[in-house]
């Protein structure tokens, strides 16, 4: 028997190798601008409840707490776009990533329901706290769904215990401080309603490449 592995989604997940100490210092940095003059205008009916987004210039901030953390999600996102696409080095130097970025504070009650983010090719979230959700229960997760919008359409034993990459079940993931996700944007997810006495607070941004200068890179679209 030979398997021929169709429409697979590929998810990423990377560590901060120093996260104890990146982590406190922009925990700090972030609740300080947890203000009207860093929140971003937008009022966007996927989110609810007490949850804070700030404007999407988070990587261009110049403070010495953000930059580490730039560098790694880059370096990360780079590494992610190379091996997936076989590209080498000169093909690699050709590319311009241009970002979105941003952060959520998500305090008692708040919850952003199901969404892609359209116009990237690359989406992530940095986890910089994960608050104190309780503990065996969805609380504060993430669930990535599965974008085969049919393929749950009939389950019986034949197909309702698929593993892995074949499963037509949705994935959760609990952050974790300093860990890296990266997923493309156009797969849904959603978070669900967050209720610990500490905030959660995440980084997030999006990715679109151009390669005006490369002959060897097409561009779709």
């Amino acid at each position: 028997m030979k398997i021929h592995s169709l429409f697979s989604v590929p998810l990423l997940e990377f560590k901060h190798p120093d996260a104890d100490s990146l982590c406190p210092q922009l925990l700090s940095l972030l609740l300080t601008r947890e203000t009207d003059r860093y929140r971003d205008d937008v009022n966007r009916d996927t989110q609810a409840g007490a949850l804070f987004e700030s404007r999407f210039d988070l990587f261009y901030w110049k403070d010495r707490e953000i930059q580490p953390m730039v560098k790694f999600i880059h370096r990360s996102l780079a590494r992610v776009v190379a091996e997936l696409n076989h590209y080498n080095a000169e093909q690699m130097s050709a590319l311009r990533f241009n970002y979105h970025a941003w952060f959520h504070v998500t305090r008692k009650g708040g919850f952003q329901s199901m969404h892609n983010h359209p116009n990237a090719s690359w989406s992530g979230i940095f986890c910089v706290d994960p608050g104190e959700p309780a503990e065996d229960s969805r609380e504060g997760k993430v669930r990535m769904y599965d974008p085969r919008t049919n393929a749950n359409m009939y389950m019986d034993p034949g197909c309702e215990n698929l593993q892995s990459p074949y499963s037509l079940s949705s994935m959760e993931i609990q952050h974790e401080a300093g860990k890296l996700w990266i997923f493309p944007s156009y797969l849904m997810h959603e978070i669900f309603p967050y209720h610990g006495e500490k905030p959660r607070v995440v980084v997030a941004f999006n990715c679109w490449l151009t390669a005006p200068d490369s002959p060897d890179i097409t561009l779709q679209g």
